[in-house]
């Protein structure tokens, strides 16, 4: 039987068919790291995407004021 220590140190991720694996804890931080970075890239695309509409908005905006 594997010690407390040895049982945390593993965690349990399931797989889409419902069965589960054993995965290291730097295998489950790569990824998380590698989600978090994807993330990061979706986020500055939808900022970049609002940067866009704020100009039209304030562009047509100078042009009804006048």
């Amino acid at each position: 039987m594997p010690s407390a220590d040895k049982m945390a140190a593993t965690e349990v991720v399931g797989d889409q068919q419902g069965s589960s694996v054993s995965a290291q804890p730097s295998d489950t931080l790569e990824s998380l790291r590698r989600e978090a970075e994807q993330l990061k890239a979706k986020l500055e695309e939808e900022r970049a995407k609002l940067t866009d509409v704020d100009r039209k908005i304030i562009f047509m905006a100078g042009f009804g004021g006048s």
